[in-house]
């Protein structure tokens, strides 16, 4: 290009889209002076170019000094694209990567590429299907200086902090891709805030150890992972297993984790992802035990086939933040919160879900009712409750052994329930069988498909629609 239309001393800002002529973006090759390029350039932007091979083409020494200089770096549709980042090229200034679709190698970033990259705050690959590991410790160089998978070089255990501004990271149908981060990393990410996975089939972990089988686990015991993590989404991940090896020792505070999504990763065993506080090898029954989950205020999980018990009681008694409770496809699912009767019963028990508005349930079959009845004074601002396609559902709240005292000792009262929504439950009976809830002003009672129900509740039904 630059043979083309000379230098561009003021150019900051490039986009290149359907040019099927081009085939690197700079050719060092050319007799110029050193300014005679795109000294400036900061943002570089390429789309649709069917015949890109390379970014830079020259002698290294020409070539690396272009890639300091960039901030921003989005690579779309570039299908003959595979060699992008040179071995020994510094990336010192460049704060956003966004590629998709890329014919990418094997490995995006060698161990030195990855070192430079202090100033990276959001990252995000689609669709690049040959990439295997995004970060590696595995580096050789080619004749032509780029990077490859074939000799492991280990990341010295004293490097510095590594992507110590990352913020977001997204991952979307990498077919291939086996690891994202190795787990040196796992004390470097302290600033990420956003973490999206999906569609990636043969990934298991988020940080693993590939490269670094030399190290210790206990290299890594109470260092802190992720610790201002707001966002989890975890999609479509058939082999995904946890965010780290089982042996690794980090510690997750969860302290701030506010949404969490995780939805078709069957192998996910949620009562052990690997985010626990330690690796206390006697804590793995119950969710709560691994996360504390104090400012959680979305969660969701759907198509998991392992779980049992969403939360314990007995470990975690609130969870003070959440607002909104959606689970789908969960078979196994027997209750929602596996709840001590003892705890339920004492008088001055923390409300267990004190800003919960929203709860969604469907196609749990296994499930036959939602709360142990003494939860009914622990849902204080409940607004929404929708349960559909629940073969097994007979009532929202499990009328159990104390359940006259409990009724007796404390009010049962729903104050802000305004949104019953009950579709295609064959054996469900009624709220709580036996028992009729005080009167709460509903604004929606919609039950279908639901045979065994109780007179009682068609009667609300009723009601409800000649009010309307």
């Amino acid at each position: 290009m630059v043979g083309i239309v000379g230098g561009m001393k003021d150019l900051t800002s490039l986009l290149l889209k359907r040019c099927k002529e081009i085939k690197c973006i700079v050719d060092a090759t050319y007799d110029f002076k050193e300014d005679d390029l795109i000294p400036n350039l900061a943002e570089l932007r390429l789309q649709r170019l069917e015949n890109l091979t390379v970014l830079c083409r020259g002698p290294p020494l020409e070539v690396l000094r272009y890639f300091e200089k960039l901030e921003l770096l989005d690579i779309q549709f570039c299908k003959q694209l595979h060699i992008i980042f040179p071995m020994e090229c510094k990336l010192r200034n460049l704060k956003i990567l966004r590629l998709q679709d890329c014919w990418t190698d094997g490995v995006l970033f060698s161990a030195s590429v990855a070192q430079s990259l202090q100033q990276l705050e959001e990252l995000s690959i689609i669709d690049c299907n040959e990439l295997k590991h995004i970060i590696s410790a595995s580096g050789s160089e080619h004749d032509d200086g780029f990077n490859t998978r074939e000799e492991i070089i280990p990341i010295p255990t004293s490097s510095p902090f590594l992507m110590t501004n990352l913020r977001e990271v997204n991952i979307v149908g990498c077919r291939s891709l086996e690891s994202i981060f190795p787990m040196c990393y796992v004390e470097g990410l302290n600033q990420l805030q956003k973490l999206e996975i999906s569609s990636s089939p043969k990934l298991k972990y988020v940080f693993d150890e590939y490269g670094h089988e030399h190290l210790s686990s206990h290299q890594y015991k109470n260092q802190v992972m992720l610790p201002r993590l707001e966002s989890l989404s975890l999609d479509n991940l058939n082999n995904f297993i946890g965010m780290c090896p089982e042996n690794c020792q980090a510690n997750w505070p969860s302290q701030t984790l506010r949404i969490m999504d995780i939805n078709n990763c069957p192998r996910v065993d949620l009562l052990r992802l690997n985010l626990q506080v330690g690796n206390d090898k006697r804590r793995r029954n119950h969710l709560n035990e691994i996360w504390s989950f104090q400012c959680l205020q979305h969660l969701t999980v759907g198509n998991n086939e392992k779980l049992k018990y969403l939360f314990f009681m007995k470990t975690h008694r609130s969870l003070p933040e959440l607002i909104e409770l959606s689970v789908y496809g969960c078979q196994e699912l027997e209750q929602i919160v596996a709840a001590s009767e003892e705890l339920l019963q004492l008088p001055r028990a923390k409300v267990y879900f004190p800003k919960l508005k929203d709860i969604y349930v469907d196609n749990c079959n296994k499930l036959k009712n939602l709360f142990p009845l003494a939860m009914v004074r622990m849902l204080p601002q409940l607004s929404v409750l929708n349960i559909t396609n629940c073969t097994g559902v007979e009532e929202v709240f499990r009328h159990g052994p104390g359940g006259d005292d409990i009724i007796r000792k404390f009010e049962v009262v729903l104050p802000y329930l305004a949104c019953i929504i009950l579709d295609d439950l064959p054996n469900f009976i009624d709220i709580c069988h036996g028992y009729k809830l005080p009167d709460v002003e509903l604004l929606q009672l919609c039950i279908s498909n639901c045979p065994k129900i109780v007179p009682s509740l068609k009667k609300v039904q009723f009601n409800v629609r000649i009010m309307r």
